[in-house]
């Protein structure tokens, strides 16, 4: 990837383009951090059996993130995301917009609250729903296990975590997840 620094009075700026993707951090000061990125991603499902019901699906998606340090232990973050997407199979809206907004709250090392809502104008969601809402609390139990309890209800699909994407089912509920690192 291309990546460039530039130093303003007391901040950072940078920029890292690679394959059609776009990424830029701002660091105002040592408390206030900032995150934009935009993403194009383009998928073809061929049909052999009938060529003209070959699926195309396009998205474009841009994150924001936006940190600021209360104290030296505590931090809130808020992200925002907008995806604008086409899918040819998609016979009611084949244009929509997915939107996603998180609003965290961390005790560094081991505490972090979030609340979560995501919601989309696709009438023909294999759900029917329009809106999920949830909330979670991650506890660092020792340096390799954290425990997690989420209550809500989540979108399922294809999710993207620190560059580690997996499809997940549609979820309601309360769950319990207690996650070790070997």
């Amino acid at each position: 990837p291309l990546g460039s620094c530039l130093s303003f009075v007391n901040s950072v700026f940078t920029v890292i383009v690679s394959s059609g993707d776009f990424e830029t951090e701002y660091y105002a000061t040592e408390k206030i951090y900032a995150k934009v990125a935009v993403s194009k991603q383009n998928e073809i499902i061929y049909n052999d059996e009938n060529p003209l019901a070959t699926e195309k699906i396009f998205n474009t998606t841009i994150p924001v993130e936006l940190k600021y340090s209360l104290s030296k232990d505590y931090s809130l973050k808020v992200l925002f995301e907008n995806q604008w997407a086409h899918n040819t199979s998609h016979a009611t809206t084949p244009d929509y917009m997915n939107q996603f907004v998180a609003l965290s709250l961390s005790k560094s090392p081991e505490l972090t609250m979030t609340v979560n809502t995501e919601f989309t104008n696709d009438k023909d969601d294999p759900s029917g729903k329009s809106n999920w809402a949830s909330g979670e609390v991650s506890y660092k139990v020792t340096p390799t296990n954290i425990l997690t309890v989420f209550y809500g209800s989540e979108k399922g699909g294809l999710k993207c975590t620190n560059g580690i994407c997996r499809y997940v089912y549609p979820f309601n509920g309360l769950r319990l997840t207690l996650s070790s690192k070997f």
